[in-house]
């Protein structure tokens, strides 16, 4: 069996970053949406990291879809920490788990927002789009790997949506009143 560990996605990402930079630099970008983008591959590379590694490939034996993990039940491993699992250990498992999804796409949100700014929906979409291709991919490397090593789970989808739509309506705020702050100084520099 062989494990892949984070420093392929690391990697990756890296290699990325130095394409956007070059091109940014032959086609004389905007330094702020440059430094935007730079971020947004950062959190991107991040993301695959979190979602996917460390990425197990085995090649000992038949691999048994029984053991694929997949939750169909949204909230069942929450309530079932509540309900049956008493420990402190489990009980900050499931924050995390929930913290983490909630935040998960608040950087695609923001993203999203400052490039696209009028289009809510469709951002919304392509969030649900990201998290659902994000939990079958999980589906498709545990099964081309044979090794289990997520768990395909309706919470993290539903958590994701949660956390990209409470984000979106955020920053599409933010960015409104930034707005019209540009638009009142503006109007205070040409009326003086």
């Amino acid at each position: 069996m062989i494990f892949l560990d984070r420093s392929v996605a690391i990697i990756f990402g890296l290699l990325s970053l130095i394409i956007l930079i070059v091109f940014s630099i032959v086609r004389k970008r905007n330094k702020l949406r440059v430094g935007i983008d730079v971020a947004f591959i950062a959190y991107c590379t991040c993301v695959v990291v979190i979602i996917l590694f460390p990425l197990g490939i085995n090649f000992d034996g038949l691999y048994r879809q029984s053991s694929i993990r997949i939750n169909w039940a949204p909230f069942r491993d929450i309530y079932d920490v509540f309900n049956y699992e008493k420990s402190l250990q489990d009980f900050a498992s499931v924050i995390y788990n929930v913290v983490g999804n909630l935040l998960l796409f608040v950087p695609l949100s923001a993203y999203l927002t400052w490039t696209r700014p009028l289009k809510f929906k469709q951002n919304l979409l392509l969030a649900l789009c990201i998290s659902g291709s994000a939990e079958i991919l999980q589906l498709v490397v545990t099964i081309l790997g044979k090794v289990q090593t997520r768990t395909i789970d309706s919470t993290d989808l539903i958590l994701n949506i949660g956390g990209a739509w409470i984000s979106l309506l955020i920053f599409r705020k933010l960015l409104a009143r930034a707005a019209n702050k540009t638009k009142i100084i503006q109007k205070m520099s040409t009326e003086s």
